[in-house]
């Protein structure tokens, strides 16, 4: 595993939140293995089910949110 810097930290925070706040699902996804799970409440209310098994059902559940909101925005509140 490769040991990050404060440097590579920041970069690669600034570079995630970039992506989030242009809605740049692909490369928000680049990022994750195509076996991926994420767990998130929140996607019951827009897929009907809390986890999402695979980079795909993770694409649709993020491109059917925005669909609902309007605006977005993430900042940095800190990194370690």
């Amino acid at each position: 595993m490769m040991q990050m810097t404060y440097k590579t930290i920041m970069i690669f925070a600034e570079t995630w939140i970039a992506c989030w706040n242009r809605r740049d699902v692909n490369a928000v996804l680049e990022h994750f293995y195509d076996e991926a799970q994420f767990v998130s409440p929140a996607a019951c209310n827009i897929v009907e089910r809390s986890v999402l098994r695979n980079k795909k059902e993770l694409e649709d559940y993020w491109r059917t949110a925005f669909e609902h909101v309007a605006s977005l925005e993430f900042k940095l509140d800190h990194a370690t």
